[in-house]
C-alpha cells in the first residue's frame, strides 16, 4: 500500500500538533524456512535469521522517529507459532523456545521486546 505525500504531511502534522506517539512498530517475521529436523537445528537457524533480520530494528526505528520527530514507543519482533516450525523435529520445543528469548540483538539487549504472533 502506497501513501501519497500529503497523507503523510497530514500524520506528521496530526502528531505535532496533537502530541501523539506511534505507539509500536512490530517487524513480522517468519520462521517457517527454519524449520529441520531437529530442534538444536531449528533454534540455530531461527536465532540465526532474527539476528540477520532484526539486529538493527531499534535502530532504524529511532532514526526514522528522529528524522520525523516522531517518538516510537515500543518496538518488538512477531514470529510464527513455534509449534508450525517443530511439527516434525525431535527434541525439545523448550530449547528453541528458550534460544529465541535470548536471543536479544547484539548490542541491544534492553530495548528487545518479542511477541508471538498467533494464525
Amino acid at each position: 500500500m502506497d501513501y501519497s505525500q500529503a497523507e503523510i504531511l497530514q500524520t506528521v502534522a496530526m502528531t505535532e500538533m496533537e502530541h501523539l506517539d506511534v505507539r509500536t512498530v512490530t517487524m513480522g517475521l517468519s520462521l517457517r524456512d527454519c524449520a529441520s529436523e531437529s530442534i538444536a537445528r531449528t533454534a540455530q537457524r531461527a536465532v540465526e535469521k532474527i539476528h540477520r533480520f532484526a539486529d538493527r530494528l531499534v535502530e532504524t526505528v529511532d532514526q526514522i522517529g528522529d528524522e520525523f520527530g516522531i517518538r516510537v514507543a515500543n518496538k518488538r519482533i512477531a514470529i510464527t507459532p513455534v509449534s508450525m516450525i517443530t511439527e516434525s523435529a525431535s527434541g525439545d520445543p523448550v530449547q528453541l523456545a528458550r534460544a529465541i528469548d535470548e536471543a536479544p540483538p547484539r548490542g541491544r539487549a534492553s530495548t528487545w521486546t518479542q511477541c508471538a504472533r498467533w494464525e
